[in-house]
């Protein structure tokens, strides 16, 4: 395996040991080094949502994105990243869009989430997506961010 630096701007979490790698290698054609976090608007963001709904083919771009816009509308202002999780039971992978600098309301949710989740239940054509794409929040600024 050869080393492959972190893309300026993005994040990869090393202190999760589920996650592989655990340090940031090359990998194969159909492997995505699903550690890596980018903010939207980066060109490692699009990669990061183009090669899922590639291994996704039954998945709507457009409910992708209308999704993202979801996201964007309740968190205006806030730092919005794609990464891709594979869950350890299942082997599937999953896209994971995360809030970052939210301040939690209560233990388990921000204001923006439970504006999304509210919303959502007004669109089931986005509710049917939580088996392949969700979204959570982080009371901290981007990691990646913070590397320039």
């Amino acid at each position: 395996m050869v080393n492959s630096k972190v893309p300026a701007g993005c994040w990869i979490d090393q202190s999760d040991w589920s996650r592989w790698p655990l340090r940031d290698y090359a990998c194969s054609p159909n492997d995505w080094p699903y550690n890596l976090e980018a903010p939207q608007g980066t060109r490692e963001f699009a990669g990061i949502v183009g090669w899922f709904l590639d291994k996704h083919p039954r998945l709507y771009e457009a409910d992708v994105g209308d999704y993202l816009k979801l996201v964007n509308e309740c968190a205006p202002g806030k730092t919005v990243t794609a990464s891709v999780d594979c869950d350890p039971e299942t082997g599937r992978y999953q896209l994971r869009f995360t809030i970052y600098g939210c301040k939690q309301r209560s233990r388990l949710e921000s204001r923006e989430l439970a504006l999304i989740w509210a919303r959502e239940d007004q669109l089931p054509e986005l509710k049917a997506l939580h088996d392949h794409v969700w979204v959570i929040d982080d009371h901290r600024d981007f990691p990646g961010l913070a590397r320039r």
